[in-house]
């Protein structure tokens, strides 16, 4: 019998290597394309969501698209100036909201804590959603609250959801 010469062998182990990266990169892309969303959790919660603090005159609003926008705000609530606009991804784990801000739309005067001029960090806490579906709450008393902490700066907001019955998915209380 003849014996498989070496150029055979280098050909077989690099097909053999390249099919097993092939295989794992599918396996990876298949569940990420093929997995559901979740139905819950922070991120479901805040994506389409206006956040307004009244007493600091601030509007932080967030929408299923990714887009950021923090405004200021008059006493009638209607905008008045933009702070910053951009995108965002939030991190559930830590309770960071990581926001890309467009450099045409930030105001350097107001203090973002950016990290290399275009990237900045918000931390949320106190997350605070009620039933939608229980019927012994009064419609007006149904409102989310959270606080949003700008991180390497002093700016902190206590904010409540200005437009709590509208959902990202319909029935993310369930």
């Amino acid at each position: 019998m003849k014996k498989p010469s070496l150029a055979k062998k280098i050909i077989s182990g690099i097909l053999g290597i390249i099919f097993l990266i092939v295989a794992i990169v599918a396996i990876f892309v298949c569940t990420y394309i093929f997995s559901q969303p979740s139905k819950s959790g922070d991120s479901r919660e805040l994506i389409f969501g206006t956040w307004i603090d009244e007493e600091a005159g601030i509007r932080i609003a967030m929408n299923k698209t990714g887009e950021f926008k923090l405004t200021n705000v008059n006493d009638k609530g209607k905008n008045t100036h933009t702070i910053a606009k951009g995108w965002f991804k939030i991190d559930e784990d830590n309770h960071r909201i990581q926001i890309l801000l467009n450099p045409k739309h930030i105001d350097t005067s107001f203090d973002l804590g950016t990290k290399l001029k275009y990237f900045t960090t918000i931390s949320y806490k106190n997350l605070e959603l009620p039933d939608k579906d229980d019927e012994d709450i009064p419609e007006e008393e149904k409102s989310a609250n959270c606080r949003f902490i700008i991180e390497n700066t002093e700016a902190v907001y206590s904010c409540e959801r200005e437009n709590y019955g509208e959902s990202f998915y319909s029935g993310h209380n369930n």
